[in-house]
């Protein structure tokens, strides 16, 4: 599992309690070492349950980066005779924010580059603006439709607080995405 933009770490612990191997990633060095510092001190009980998280820093946009943190994760969770390069999940938790669509095609690219074909992106995001306001993040959920299938997850499914705040400012949205070039998850 990768985690893109990942602060504090929050998600990938979560992973971890459940058993997965994480890389933490963020484009922020004083981030990462606040997330490092989180890691040292919660990796006893992240051991114990299975799981572990490492750090890496992760510049959007940078496309070899975004590599090496697929390659990381496949030099340590998977066989060295199955070549596989990519994570089978990748999270991304409120990294869709202010109205730069330079920052946005850069998170993009950095998606892109981070899933492979089996990759299962889960994106959630405050909604800071109603669906169709110039200034929201939707343009960046259609940047992300020239690479990306995508299915947003119904907010009755979400927790009970925000079932009823649909394209609602400050309602949460979740997205399951995958590669166009993949085989289709959805189906």
């Amino acid at each position: 599992c990768v985690e893109i933009g990942a602060g504090l770490g929050l998600p990938s612990f979560a992973c971890a309690m459940l058993g997965m191997k994480v890389i933490a990633t963020d484009g922020d060095k004083d981030v990462i070492e606040l997330l490092e510092k989180n890691i040292e001190a919660n990796s006893e009980i992240l051991t114990s349950a299975g799981g572990s998280v490492r750090s890496a820093y992760l510049l959007w946009g940078d496309t070899a980066q975004a590599q090496e943190a697929a390659e990381i994760i496949d030099s340590e969770d998977r066989n060295t005779q199955e070549i596989l390069t990519y994570p089978d999940l990748v999270l991304a938790a409120d990294v869709v924010y202010g109205n730069q669509e330079g920052v946005w095609k850069q998170l993009s690219d950095t998606l892109r580059d981070v899933c492979g074909p089996e990759t299962l992106l889960l994106l959630a995001n405050v909604q800071r603006f109603p669906r169709g306001d110039p200034r929201g993040e939707w343009k960046f959920y259609e940047m992300l439709q020239a690479h990306f299938h995508s299915v947003e997850i119904p907010h009755a499914s979400l927790h009970a607080e925000t079932a009823g705040q649909k394209n609602r400012s400050g309602s949460c949205m979740v997205s399951a995405l995958c590669k166009r070039n993949s085989r289709d998850v959805f189906q």
